[in-house]
């Protein structure tokens, strides 16, 4: 009796297999693998949202701020850095209506503000493709024209991780309300697996 019951108990005892314990661990192994990697795409696209959003953001103000400046000025003029030279006072039924991918592009206009001196306040935007950002001066100014690259104390509106590739402003004065277009298009964010290309168009019209 006692020899029966020492068999039995063996029998039941019996634990896994070392095919079922690999089997286990593979298919543990196959889930966390695919669980992680789920896991780490969700947070890369988040990057990728947050940074792309901190750019719009960026841009969003930068145009507004410009908008705003624009539409209660005058005597727009727009042209190529390459000429150096901003004509003042002299261009107020110029158009300036080429768009050009990777072109360089200024823009001057008369805020209306005055010095001491009787000198009009001109803004002047020019967008520089060396660092790819979009720069700003103000020049008090009574002269017929200047060098904006030499004469202008120039700040940047756009934030390094704004990388436009392209720009342009096109001006149209030759119509009842002159407008500025902006065109603008680049990749958002610094690093270039969280990168996200956008493309900016905004018509801005005169409403003095």
């Amino acid at each position: 009796m006692n020899n029966m019951y020492y068999l039995n108990s063996k029998k039941d005892n019996k634990g896994f297999t070392l095919i079922e314990i690999t089997v286990s661990l593979a298919v543990f192994a196959t889930t966390a693998v695919v669980a992680v990697g789920a896991f780490l795409s969700i947070l890369a696209a988040n990057k990728k949202a947050q940074a792309a959003k901190v750019v719009i953001n960026n841009l969003s103000y930068a145009l507004e701020s410009i908008s705003r400046e624009v539409r209660v000025g005058s005597n727009y003029y727009c042209g190529s850095d390459d000429l150096k030279l901003v004509t003042f006072n002299v261009h107020a039924t110029s158009s300036c209506l080429s768009y050009a991918e990777n072109s360089k592009s200024v823009l001057s206009f008369k805020t209306g503000k005055k010095d001491g001196g009787g000198n009009d306040l001109y803004y002047v935007y020019y967008f520089n493709s060396v660092d790819h950002t979009l720069y700003k001066s103000d020049l008090l100014t009574s002269a017929y024209s200047l060098n904006w690259s030499t004469d202008g104390d120039y700040y940047p509106v756009t934030s390094p991780s704004a990388i436009i590739k392209a720009f342009n402003f096109v001006v149209s004065n030759d119509t009842s309300y002159p407008k500025v277009q902006i065109f603008m298009s680049g990749v958002a964010g610094t690093k270039v697996n969280l990168q996200t290309d956008f493309k900016v168009q905004t018509t801005i019209t005169q409403r003095i």
